[in-house]
């Protein structure tokens, strides 16, 4: 696998050449690249992006066979470390993040999944009451 992290810079174009190098090179070796990419910010931080909100051109979400976007839902955290919080059951059932798969070009599907982070374990679980998954071989007890 292959991670490229860049920051927007005069070096930019250069970084992107090698990008579309390394995405010719994976499609020929049928392997995949994984590129960190950065969403423009918004008016808030409570609406989710989507693919039309990456940084710079749409060259690279054209280009990007997945894209895959993770959204922390912060309005919720901030909820929860609040001491003096009144009860709110719509934040508390809501997810503290998701996982967006807003491109799939290989096999079509595009969903969203909901998660809700384990602190103890310091996972995400698919539900709010799912055990995670034990990393530490019976360490977390």
């Amino acid at each position: 696998m292959l991670v490229l992290l860049c920051e927007p810079t005069h070096k930019t174009p250069l970084v992107f050449i090698n990008f579309l190098r390394a995405k010719r090179i994976a499609d020929l070796a049928q392997v995949h690249i994984h590129l960190v990419h950065h969403v423009r910010k918004g008016e808030t931080e409570d609406n989710k992006p989507n693919k039309f909100d990456l940084k710079g051109s749409g060259a690279i979400a054209d280009l990007a066979d997945q894209i895959f976007m993770v959204w922390r839902n912060k309005k919720r955290e901030a909820y929860f470390q609040d001491p003096h919080r009144k009860p709110d059951q719509d934040l508390e059932t809501q997810a503290g993040a998701t996982l967006a798969i807003v491109k799939n070009r290989r096999v079509g599907i595009e969903k969203t999944y909901a998660l809700w982070f384990d602190r103890a374990s310091r996972q995400f679980c698919p539900t709010s009451d799912a055990r995670p998954f034990d990393l530490t071989m019976g360490a977390l007890a």
